[in-house]
């Protein structure tokens, strides 16, 4: 819930920003429907609500101390008026059928940009490129449910059918996104795949390291020439982390005098502080002596950068006769924890995933020194399968 203030600078500037990474709001007691949102990262930006054709309206007027509050008042009102002729300064004015795919799918990149994680656009834009770029240049309203049909079939067949589906949801995302701001009155046709169940519903890879494949894989692993590939390696199996998480880290998020490594920046959106095994804790202290970088695992022909991991996987995978994926190793992570019968509510915590639907998941509180215990016991079983020589 905002709370209600009278704007003016020195109020606004003095606004402390939230700890945790999230917002608070502020409703100006002077102009109705005038907010300040301030961010974690200290960001103040005013914006206009109001109720437009019976529906919420959110205005972005722009952000202080660069717009005045008289400024803001100002703008607030002149949209305000705009909106009592019934004109909605959001919707463009360029008449519906000249507006191509590419720059509807521009403008919803960058009206997600802050709800998406960077992965999350990275992986948006890739797909547009790779699979659907013979459509940009054409008129969102000319493209049909055949065109859709025919070109679930071509990248299924091309590309894979998960990145099939995963094309036509995007597409199916970005209509809904096209219908609601150029007020398109004709329906989505991306929801033909639904209605006749075209779907390919392709299911997830569910693939991991097998504890038979296991002391192979570490062998070849230890034995590899470049520490920075080894060592990170080791990280991901023994942490469960997400690739990028630990390509990027840095030292400043490794703490050792309560042996913890923190992730600022997750796929969910919400930091996480993991406590070290004693075999990573290790490992990071040996490193730590040696690297001079501010990255853990920094790129080898540029300090200053971090770690690209995108080939280590199969350099290891054809040395050793053990196919597999970086996603694999969190994925063996999880089931090795999850036989040492460790509850699923610690294992949720350690990937860092959200509850989700679980209700009862939302009154348990893991404790970061209860994540310990359970840290200890799955790099332990890890060291009992593979075996490893002077560990």
């Amino acid at each position: 819930m905002a709370l209600e203030m009278i704007f003016n600078g020195r109020v606004l500037a003095a606004l402390t920003p939230p700890t945790e990474r999230s917002r608070t709001e502020f409703r100006d007691a002077r102009e109705r429907g005038l907010y300040l949102y301030l961010t974690s990262a200290g960001v103040r930006t005013f914006y206009l609500y109001q109720k437009f054709e019976g529906r919420p309206l959110r205005i972005k007027l722009g952000r202080f101390p660069d717009l005045s509050v008289s400024a803001a008042r100002d703008k607030a009102r002149e949209i305000k008026g705009q909106l009592a002729q019934g004109m909605n300064p959001k919707k463009p004015s360029k008449p519906t059928k000249s507006v191509s795919f590419g720059k509807v799918s521009e403008e919803y990149l960058d009206a997600k940009r802050s709800k998406h994680s960077a992965s999350t656009q990275r992986t948006y834009r890739i797909v547009l490129d790779a699979a659907m770029s013979p459509w940009l240049k054409l008129p969102m309203a000319s493209i049909s449910k055949e065109q859709i049909v025919r070109m679930h079939e071509k990248i299924s067949a091309d590309r894979g059918k998960g990145m099939a589906d995963l094309s036509m949801r995007i597409f199916r995302a970005m209509f809904e996104f096209y219908i609601d701001r150029y007020d398109y009155t004709g329906s989505n046709p991306a929801k033909t795949l639904s209605r006749n169940k075209i779907w390919n519903n392709a299911q997830r890879r569910q693939s991991l390291i097998a504890n038979a494949d296991l002391p192979v894989w570490f062998d070849h692993v230890m034995r590899l020439e470049c520490p920075t590939q080894r060592d990170y390696l080791l990280t991901l199996l023994f942490t469960g982390a997400r690739k990028m998480e630990i390509a990027t880290l840095r030292w400043d998020n490794v703490e050792f005098a309560d042996r913890s490594l923190t992730i600022p920046i997750t796929k969910n959106g919400s930091a996480v502080t993991l406590p070290l095994s004693s075999f990573v804790e290790q490992l990071l202290r040996s490193r730590k002596k040696t690297t001079q970088s501010p990255f853990v695992f920094p790129s080898s022909k540029d300090r200053s950068r971090s770690f690209n991991p995108n080939y280590v996987a199969g350099k290891v995978s054809n040395a050793c006769g053990v196919p597999f994926m970086l996603h694999d190793l969190r994925r063996t992570f999880a089931t090795i924890a999850d036989s040492l019968t460790i509850t699923q509510y610690t294992i949720k915590r350690l990937l860092n995933h959200k509850s989700g639907a679980d209700v009862t998941a939302g009154y348990i509180i893991s404790d970061f020194d209860q994540l310990r215990e359970p840290t200890e016991r799955i790099a332990a079983r890890i060291l009992e399968i593979v075996k490893p020589p002077n560990h």
